[in-house]
């Protein structure tokens, strides 16, 4: 995919720490994210740094899906929850957002029934398509629908 950084962790930090680490990978056309949680604004601004590179090389082969598995926690704060929505519309304008996007956020995930429909929300107020599942399986199998 890259030869950058392909973890939130491995950029510089803010003056005021991120919280949480989202790792990705590419696995075919699909952009596969390993985050684990609680998540705070902060973060947000290291994906803002990260994504767009990774982006571009995954746009260059076409239209793109996102996996985004959750671990630990899905917990945000509502800023980061805002910045999101600021992120996702910034990519759609650079022609860099993907053509679905599926969370994976297990019951056993702190606020997996809380966060799934704050999230589809969040999405579906910038245009894109996003679900939330409980499962690996069933996201995959919506993603490549």
């Amino acid at each position: 995919m890259s030869t950058g950084p392909t973890r939130t962790d491995e950029l510089p930090s803010p003056r005021f720490p991120a919280h949480g680490c989202v790792e990705y990978r590419a696995d075919g056309d699909c952009l596969v994210g390993d985050a684990c949680g609680p998540f705070n604004l902060e973060l947000v601004g290291q994906l803002r740094r990260l994504l767009p590179p990774l982006l571009a090389v995954l746009r260059e082969q076409g239209p793109w899906l996102h996996l985004c598995r959750f671990q630990h926690s899905a917990m945000t704060s509502p800023q980061a929850l805002q910045a999101l929505e600021t992120l996702l519309e910034e990519l759609i304008a650079a022609d860099l957002a993907p053509r679905r996007t599926a969370f994976v956020i297990a019951p056993d995930v702190e606020g997996a029934n809380l966060m799934g429909p704050v999230f589809e929300r969040s999405y579906a107020r910038v245009g894109l398509s996003m679900r939330c599942f409980g499962d690996e399986p069933t996201a995959m199998a919506w993603l490549r629908a």
